[in-house]
């Protein structure tokens, strides 16, 4: 079955990259520039689909076994909202409008990701993990409440910079943001696949897990940052891209039909990367660009509610 996957996911890099005229351009004389639309354009767009789509898949089977929670997903803890809310200011507060650079707001959705980080660690330490989630759901709610308030002040043009940057994009082609959420991402798979025992102990309850020696409050911390990081990063870069972190961690439980998180990593990161590829091809097909949000939505919610229809298949 892993070398369907690779298979599925390796036609998906080629369709990403090659689809349209570029084949033919590619393998005729007149393709002189056709090197020149592979790198500005393809073949960025081909490697932030695979970085935020295995991130955030990792992220969701990390996050959906420390929470038990089979909806919990990369923005259940109000991360990506602070993001947004950097964001937001830098374009609508500080007035840069369209001026604001990439990087710019890839700064601003950092520092505004991290900020709710740093205050989910401090209420990690002294309250359970439910009170974490809830207070995350709290955070979300005020940034929201924050962000239409900033809308209803702002231009007209800001508001549209900042309406398209919560439509997720994977179209960024600047390599040094790339490279940077490349670290981050095999940083993560590095880490949390040592990880892998204490999220099978996790996954049977944290009693389960104190009684084999685990300090649960300092792995769950742990785990919580880590996934955090990927997540600020991720949706820096490319914005609140949905549904990846939900649905891919049950697509390979029902694949390989085991809950051991040793076999799962590899299956998750394969199917998140295949998922957001296929989904940046199919909103290129046509004359018009799709967001690619709307596109993993029509792909992923009807795997999701299938998934739930089929009685054998438990989530949990």
């Amino acid at each position: 079955m892993k070398k369907l996957l690779v298979l599925w996911l390796g036609l998906g890099i080629v369709a990403d990259l090659l689809w349209g005229n570029v084949w033919h351009l590619l393998i005729s004389s007149s393709g002189s520039g056709i090197w020149q639309i592979l790198y500005l354009f393809r073949l960025p767009r081909m490697l932030n689909s695979l970085i935020a789509g295995s991130g955030l898949a990792l992220a969701g089977l990390v996050l959906q076994t420390i929470f038990h929670n089979p909806l919990a997903g990369p923005y259940v803890l109000g991360i990506s909202s602070g993001a947004a809310l950097g964001v937001a200011i830098g374009l609508m507060v500080l007035g840069a409008g369209s001026m604001l650079s990439l990087i710019g707001q890839f700064v601003f959705a950092v520092v505004g990701a991290i900020a709710v980080i740093l205050s989910l660690m401090i209420l990690a330490r002294h309250y359970s993990m439910v009170a974490v989630i809830i207070a995350g759901v709290l955070l979300a709610g005020i940034f929201s409440a924050l962000i239409s308030i900033l809308q209803y002040f702002s231009p007209a043009q800001s508001v549209k910079n900042f309406v398209v940057w919560t439509m997720a994009s994977v179209d960024m082609a600047n390599y040094l943001l790339i490279g940077i959420n490349l670290v981050i991402v095999l940083g993560g798979i590095i880490i949390l696949s040592h990880k892998t025992l204490v999220l099978d102990s996790f996954y049977l309850g944290e009693d389960y897990a104190q009684s084999m020696g685990i300090n649960v409050k300092a792995q769950r911390t742990f785990l919580v940052v880590s996934v955090g990081l990927i997540i600020a990063f991720l949706t820096a870069g490319y914005g609140p891209v949905a549904f990846v972190g939900v649905i891919s961690p049950h697509i390979a439980r029902w694949t390989i039909s085991s809950q051991r998180h040793s076999s799962l990593l590899p299956y998750v990161i394969i199917i998140g990367a295949g998922v957001t590829v296929w989904a940046d091809f199919f909103s290129h097909i046509s004359s018009t660009v799709l967001p690619i949000n709307a596109v993993l939505s029509l792909l992923g919610l009807p795997v999701l509610l299938l998934l739930i229809l089929r009685r054998e298949y438990d989530f949990f």
